[in-house]
């Protein structure tokens, strides 16, 4: 099998403003995931509680075995959209394995 040589020059102009867009993007990203894994604010996590109702991430932190991995699908679900509670609307599907007891 032929073996593919990188064609990118990392000392270019170019690659410079590519890599520093990127890291920008990354971190916007991290700032909306850290804040749909808040649940929307403190004024809608305090809502769900005063329903008694546990937040997603709580529910799964006790479903789950401590340690177990946990892939979490479509957590931006909703971003963008008119609803302001939209960062948390995804409903907590994701990925995990199950030990019987």
């Amino acid at each position: 099998m032929p073996m593919l040589t990188p064609q990118v020059d990392k000392s270019s102009e170019a690659f410079a403003r590519n890599r520093s867009s990127l890291l920008q993007r990354i971190a916007l990203l991290d700032e909306q995931l850290a804040a749909a894994r808040a649940g929307g604010g403190d004024k809608y996590v305090e809502r769900h509680r005063s329903r008694d109702k546990m937040p997603v991430r709580e529910r799964l932190d006790l479903l789950l075995d401590r340690g177990s991995p946990f892939l979490e699908l479509s957590a931006l679900a909703g971003w963008g959209a008119s609803s302001p509670s939209a960062p948390a609307s995804s409903p907590g599907l994701g990925s995990s394995r199950a030990l019987s007891a």
